[in-house]
C-alpha cells in the first residue's frame, strides 16, 4: 500500500471448543462474562511492526430450571399428568437449546 492511503480491515472473534476448554476454570466459578486480550501485529515491508491491542468479551450462557423439583402427585396406570417447567438463561448470552426425543 502506498503512503497516505488507508485500508479497511475486518477483524472477527470466533470461539472454539479448544478456546472454551482453555478457560474452563472461569466457567466453574460461574464467571459468565470472560475477557480476551490479544495484539494484532502489523508487519511492514521495512520489517518494523506495529501492535494494536484487541479486546473481546464473551458472554456465556448459564441455564437453570424454573423449579427445583416436579411433583406429579399420585399417578394411576394409564393416567397422564402434565406440568410446565421453564429452562431459563438470565445471562447476556443469546443462546438457545434444542430437545430431541426418540433418537438414539
Amino acid at each position: 500500500m502506498f503512503p497516505g492511503l488507508s485500508l479497511q480491515v475486518t477483524i472477527a472473534f470466533c470461539t472454539s471448543v479448544k478456546l472454551l476448554k482453555s478457560q474452563e476454570i472461569y466457567f466453574q466459578r460461574r464467571q459468565l462474562k470472560h475477557e480476551y486480550n490479544q495484539d494484532l501485529v502489523i508487519e511492514y515491508n521495512n520489517k518494523s511492526t506495529q501492535r494494536i491491542p484487541l479486546q473481546a468479551f464473551l458472554a456465556l450462557p448459564f441455564f437453570e430450571l424454573s423449579t427445583n423439583n416436579v411433583d406429579f402427585g399420585t399417578c394411576l396406570v394409564g393416567q397422564t399428568r402434565r406440568t410446565e417447567i421453564f429452562l431459563l438463561n438470565k445471562t447476556g448470552s443469546k443462546s438457545y437449546w434444542t430437545a430431541v426425543f426418540g433418537e438414539t
